[in-house]
């Protein structure tokens, strides 16, 4: 099978499209990309012709600024629009419309269409009949458009591609495309133009190799008749017809001069540059680590872009003065670490780092520095490098811990080496050396490496191994190559012209091996890189004819002048082989880079013109001098060669296949076109300054990770997600894979940690089996089953351990307040053990913990670790509640002799158990102890028990007083009405309180009490009370008053003179004595006796005296006897005016009542005359209201009434 790869590049695909025809009322969704990205929106119904009707064989559309693109029916039409502004202001303008439709003939108009990598965009269409949503997509696949054949378009880096992707049986011959509506087509210098009024599109001319590395295959466009075809060569295998230029972009100012010699990428595609600078802008993003550039000569400067060319950040670097880096490097987790040279003395290092201070003093000028930076710009530390006299040409490399080696060139006698190292001492004038840090900044070793003469190291490598590669110039005819090296002697003996050399230290600094490496001119090697197998490739320049090129290789002669080449070198210092690169003008190779199929991309510059490949990017020197990109396979056969430049003069210093296939050159330029693509961060150079340059090349399919490697330790049975990508598409039917490597990072024999049926990118859920032994140097790669396609490994050397197996236990459950007992068992021997649990509980280095008086349930976790291993077992713990503290209520304090009740309130369900004074104990809740004694006297205790559970204590303390003597109540009952009772006490004691209390409420505190004249109201019990300290005894005594007779006197008075007075008891009690007495010495027992004549009868009070059962009543009554007058009642005159006089003569009277009444009986007016005794001379005197008239004048004397009447004139 093989892949044919076209990239149309497109002028306008910039905005947002408008479609065909009439939308009704479309919404977009809230996320969109960003401004400028292509992606393919599907046509759900929305795309419709002038005329209002839906386009059905139209499948998806692109859209930019001025320009549609419609994809569907094997079928791409390209639609420009252009609107022309109206000459009279305020009128509408017209709208101008062109098309040019590419028809694939033959084309297979049902074939299955599949979408891959959806985007966000959406769009939503609300109609009156329906509504619908266009949903977008980054690739769409048309299967089988040709037998075997499919059609692939899809967008990347802003770019509109397609692919014919060819499988077993297909033939390119069948693929044509017909062009309609083209105003011209050509095809120049192998590329093919399509011309229209309204712009011009360009497919670059096809470059077609074998895939797996087997060379170029021959390929060309057709055109005949408007139809464009492919003529590819006879092949066998996979091949690709590629590669695509992405992006290239300038970086500075134009009005200084900006280099760039410092190239790094991360795993997720960002790229890093750095250089020195003069440029006070364009350089540092705000909020950057250094935002200005320094006060004197230039400064170091640090960018990150991300994948498409986009800057992400950048800084600069330096102090006081001049300040300029050689090289950078960045970790799997996406930090950058930047070295160079420099003259200042601030602003280089941090506090505590290993050589804080500037070591070059007034002698010469210059250390080295090397500082490290997140991903996020953010510095994390700096320090010099360097001694007293000076050092220079500093690179970098890391190795599979990520430790980071720093290399340079000394002239300094100190602070270079350590105690112990292979070289220690400065031997010739200047040697070089190279020293290794860890992650962190702190140094583990460093030596010096020359010989007798002056050496200068120019790279810096490590093997997976953790082997390290020195190489560059030498001087030195001892001190470099070693016994049976690959060239044991220096090439040019007492000349000046100088050697190249690479020397292999071990991963603690001791020499392995070193070798000269040139011939009989000068060699100078600027390059180191180990492939994945542990091979080691040197690159530079060279003016020799011997010694550098094997037979077989690309260019096994020196061809003129200078020459680049490049050799291969197994770990132990072998040569596999080694080649020339270069025609008849200089050309020099300034790095290398291998990729993880072990083939070499080598970049410099030439002045010549005939390098290129058929198919290339460049393929002329557009300049005087230009960049080249070479890439040799692993035998040294070229592959592929382009030129990259502009109009001027152009320099790569750095070149690196990223591990997603790309590969990216940066150096300087002074080319003011040519060079940066229309997007680009800078698309422009002006004036007459340099600026650095960088170029994404995207050279093949290359399956990647997609994310960062920040995690070091895993540990049998960890599960985890692992993000990858490809370049491309893979075949239908492909698997990718995660797969482990050994304890020493070797893939031999590789564990299958994950898998996923896929043909691009996604996450593999990968899971490391518990079979997995224990070691520190794994790694994890990708492979795809389709393409047999293996990745870089991760970069990250993992610590893989034993996962710990534990079981965490307790006494659980127990109650609240108990000690709790917490135990764990597992496996391996030599466990670290940390608790955690409920109510912040915690516990470090013990597997048994105790927990007194614990109170909290819940989950108590055990993290038992070992080697960075950890695994968490959790014990369920419960904690009974206690029974609430029982509550005690008591009708205490008690009395002698009372009973004592004892009540318990606690958690509903609970038990009690009950002690006290007297050996008392009951399980009663509420006990009872009647009749008690004073040794029930002291404190009770009870406790509430429930759910195994026993409460805290609740305790009362029972008061029991001692009582007085019970009293004798005493009273001389009966007695009767109105005689006298008392009440007492008979016995009496100091100091107790005696309280009687009776009927109707009586109370009183008199141990003695007498009552006078008592009533059947006080008859009844009387409780008589002794009472000592809130204890009483009591007695009683009834009380029985006896009725008194009531007698009623009945008699006939008044009676005159001399008539019979009866008298008489009414209502008389057979039993009963009556004694009467009376006026004039009267008495007689008699119940009715009779008083006869004037002889008995004298008014006055008579009495009665009843007596009934000891008990005597009284009762009396006014007895009126009346007398008769003695004398005239006189009253005259009898006619006056109001005023009379009345006369009388009376017997023994003492007041006299009289009263004046009209003629009809109205009494007038009444008064009394006192004192009347034996006469009566009153005159009365009316009131003058008094009206003329006849009157009566009424007296009663001695009990005779008498009326005289009398008139009133006035």
């Amino acid at each position: 099978m093989f892949r044919l790869d076209t990239v149309y590049v497109l002028v306008f695909l910039l905005l947002p499209f408008i479609s065909i025809g009439k939308t009704e009322y479309a919404a977009e969704k809230a996320i969109k990309p960003r401004s400028g990205q292509l992606y393919f929106i599907e046509n759900s119904g929305q795309i419709k012709d002038q005329y209002n009707v839906a386009r059905s064989d139209v499948h998806y559309k692109l859209e930019a600024a001025g320009m549609s693109v419609f994809v569907g029916n094997g079928r791409l039409s390209y639609q420009w629009r252009k609107d022309i502004p109206a000459k009279v202001s305020n009128t509408p303008g017209n709208t101008e419309i062109y098309r040019l439709d590419a028809v694939l003939e033959g084309a297979n108009k049902d074939a299955v269409i599949t979408t891959e990598a959806p985007v966000p965009y959406q769009e939503y269409y609300y109609t009156s009949n329906s509504n619908f949503t266009a949903r977008s997509y980054q690739k769409i696949t048309y299967q089988n458009i040709y037998p075997n054949i499919d059609w692939v378009l899809y967008t990347k880096d802003n770019q509109l591609k397609y692919d014919f992707v060819v499988h077993a049986g297909g033939d390119t011959r069948k693929i044509k495309v017909k062009y309609a509506g083209a105003t011209g087509m050509a095809i120049a210098n192998g590329s093919f133009i399509i011309k229209t009024p309204f712009g011009s599109i360009t497919e670059e001319k096809p470059y077609t190799y074998h895939r797996l590395g087997k060379g170029e295959v021959a390929s060309a466009y057709a055109l005949q008749d408007g139809t464009l075809s492919f003529d590819v060569a006879p092949h066998d295998g996979e091949i690709v017809i590629d590669p695509v230029l992405s992006w290239a972009t300038y970086y500075g100012s134009d009005a200084q001069w900006d280099y760039s010699t410092g190239l790094g990428t991360d795993p997720l595609g960002n790229v890093y540059i750095g250089g020195t600078t003069f440029s006070t802008n364009n350089i540092a993003t705000i909020g950057a680590h250094k935002t200005a550039l320094g006060p004197d000569d230039g400064d170091t400067y640090l960018v990150k872009l991300n994948p498409e060319g986009i800057v992400q950040w950048a800084t600069y670097y330096g102090g006081e003065a001049l300040d300029g880096p050689s090289d950078i490097v960045v970790n799997p987790a996406g930090d950058v670490y930047i070295t160079g040279y420099t003259a200042s003395q601030t602003g280089i290092s941090t506090a505590g780092s290993h050589q804080p201070a500037y070591g070059g003093g007034a002698v010469m000028i210059g250390d080295l520095y090397l500082a490290k930076f997140n991903t996020n710009g953010v510095r994390q530390w700096g320090t010099y490098y360097g001694g007293f006299m000076g050092e220079y040409n500093a690179h970098l490399c890391l190795d599979a811990d990520n430790n980071v080696y720093l290399s340079g060139n000394s002239i300094s006698s100190d602070k270079i080496a350590t105690n112990n190292a292979y070289q220690t001492s400065l031997n010739g004038g200047q040697d070089g050396f190279v020293v290794k840090f860890d992650k962190d900044g702190k140094r583990i070793w460093a030596t010096y490496c020359g010989g007798n003469w002056d050496d200068e190291i120019e790279a810096v490598a490590t093997d997976r191994q953790g082997n390290v590669y020195v190489a560059g110039f030498t001087f030195s005819e001892t001190g470099i190559a070693s016994a049976n090296a690959h060239q044991g002697t220096y090439a040019n003996l007492n000349t000046t012209v100088k050697d190249g050399f690479l020397i292999s230290f071990d991963k603690h600094g001791n020499k392995r091996w070193g070798t000269y490496y040139g011939g009989n001119g000068y060699d100078y090697i600027k390059a180191v890189k180990c492939d994945y197998a542990g091979n080691v490739y040197i690159a530079g320049r060279t003016s020799s004819t011997n010694k550098i090129a094997t037979a077989g290789t690309y260019q096994p002669a020196y061809s003129d002048s200078v020459d680049g080449f490049v050799a291969k070198f197994d770990a132990n210092g072998v040569r596999k082989w080694g080649t020339y690169f270069g025609s008849v003008s200089d050309d020099e190779i300034n790095d290398i880079s291998v990729s993880r199929s072990g083939h070499a991309f080598v970049s410099g510059f030439s002045h010549n013109t005939n390098l290129a490949t058929t198919g290339s990017i460049q393929p002329v020197n557009k300049g005087d001098q230009d960049v080249f990109l070479t890439e040799f396979d692993e035998d040294g056969s070229r592959l592929y060669t382009t030129y990259f430049g502009g109009n001027g003069f152009d320099q790569v210093s750095k070149v690196l296949h990223d591990r997603r296939g790309s590969i990216y050159l940066t150096g300087n330029t002074a080319s003011k076109i040519g060079l940066a693509t229309a997007s680009a961060h800078k698309a422009s150079l002006f004036g007459t300054s340099y600026d650095a340059f960088l170029t994404r090349i995207q050279m093949d399919s290359s399956l990647y990770f997609d994310q960062l490697f920040t995690q070091s330790v895993y540990c049998t049975g960890d599960t985890f997600k692992i993000a990858y990508n490809t370049a491309k598409n893979y075949n239908a039917g492909n698997s990718f894979y995660v797969q482990l490597s050994d304890s020493t990072g070797n893939f031999a024999s590789p564990t299958p940690l994950g898998v996923v049926a896929a043909q691009s990118g996604g996450i593999i859920s990968c899971r490391i089996p518990k079979t997995v032994l224990t070691g520190n140097r794994y790694r994890i790669r990708l492979t795809a089953t389709g393409n047999q396609d293996t990745s870089w490994d991760n970069g990250f050397n993992m610590y893989i351990g034993e996962m710990p197996v534990v079981k965490a236990t307790s006494n659980s459950p127990i109650c609240s307040g108990d000690t709790l007992k917490l135990n764990v068992s597992g496996t391996p021997s030599g466990l670290n053990y940390s608790w955690s649990g409920a109510g912040g509980f915690s516990s470090v280095g013990n597997s048994a913990p105790i927990v007194p008086g614990a109170t909290a349930s819940g989950r108590y976790i055990v993290e038992a670790t070992i080697l960075g291993c950890k695994v968490r077992d959790t014990t369920l713990v419960t904690i009974k509640a206690l029974p609430d503290t029982p509550k005690i209520t008591s009708n205490g304090p008690l009395c002698l002799g009372e009973t004592l009740t004892l009540s318990v309130t606690s958690t509903p369900g609970s038990t009690f158990k009950w002690t006290g004074p007297d050996s008392f104990s009951s399980t009663i809740p509420n006990p009872q102890l009647q009749n008690v004694g004073m040794s029930a006297y002291g404190v009770y205790s009870v406790v509430a028990q429930a759910n195994g559970c026993t409460s805290a204590t609740g305790y009362y303390t029972a008061v029991i007083k001692p009582s007085p003597q019970k009293p004798k109540a005493s009273a001389n009952s009966p007695v009767c009405e109105d005689d006298s009772l008392w009440i007492e006490s008979l016995e009496r004691e100091p100091g107790i309180l005696y309280t009687w209390t009776g009927p109707n409420g009586y109370t009183s505190q008199n141990a003695t009490t007498l009552f006078t004249k008592v009533s059947q109201m006080q008859a009844g019990m009387y409780l008589l009370t002794a009472t000592m300290a809130g204890c009483s005894q009591s007695d009683t005594v009834s009380v029985i008053i006896k009725p008194k007779p009531t007698p009623v006197i009945v008699s006939n008075s008044p009676v005159w003179e001399n008539d019979d007075l009866f008298l008489q008891v009414g209502g008389t009690k057979p039993g009963t004595k009556y004694h009467w007495t009376g006026p004039g010495g009267y008495y007689s027992y008699s119940e009715a006796p009779e008083l006869r004549g004037i002889a008995q009868a004298q008014s006055g009070t008579y009495f009665i005296t009843a007596e009934y059962d000891g008990c005597r009543g009284t009762n009396s009554s006014f007895v009126m006897v009346h007398k008769m007058l003695d004398d005239l009642l006189m009253l005259y005159p009898t006619t006056n005016n109001g005023t009379f006089t009345i006369k009388a003569k009376v017997r023994d009277v003492q007041n006299i009542n009289w009263q004046v009444v009209a003629a009809n009986g109205q009494m007038i007016c009444r008064d009394m005359i006192a004192n009347a005794r034996t006469s009566i001379n009153q005159t009365i005197q009316m009131e003058d209201r008094v009206a003329n008239g006849t009157y009566f004048f009424r007296i009663q004397i001695n009990g005779a009434l008498r009326s005289l009447p009398f008139t009133i004139m006035k």
